[in-house]
């Protein structure tokens, strides 16, 4: 992937981790929240920037750049897994079915419907570890 940082593309190489799924107690819907971490490597920038590429505070905004895109990409695959394909994909029946079970049991035979009108929020943490080619 790459992000647009100071009119420059900037590729970044990400690994996530194992994403953690939860329900967050809602009354009206049944709410899940994806959370994922991921690590990051800046494999090349542009010559003759004139940012310091070690700083801590150009690395942080990259950071910012990278999690607001990919929050951004994953919000819109979801609306499109859920509205378009009306498709569990993503596992929110095994997790209900394994975490949940009584709440899973109330929704079980009307699964097809609830899905595409579940809130689904996503949470990304990236941290960049290594810079590769600096200038």
């Amino acid at each position: 992937m790459s992000v647009s940082y100071a009119g420059h593309n900037i590729p970044v190489a990400l690994r996530p981790k194992r994403p953690k799924i939860s329900l967050v107690e809602n009354k009206d819907n049944i709410k899940i929240l994806i959370e994922v971490e991921m690590e990051g490597d800046i494999e090349q920038t542009y010559f003759e920037a004139n940012e310091n590429m070690l700083d801590t505070k150009f690395v942080k905004e990259v950071e910012s750049a990278i999690e607001r895109e990919t929050v951004q990409r994953a919000k819109d695959t979801i609306n499109q897994i859920q509205k378009d394909f009306e498709t569990d994909v993503l596992g929110i029946n095994k997790y209900l079915r394994q975490s949940h079970h009584k709440l899973w049991k109330k929704v079980e035979k009307d699964w097809q419907d609830i899905f595409p009108n579940i809130d689904i929020d996503v949470n990304i943490d990236i941290k960049i570890r290594r810079i590769g080619l600096v200038r």
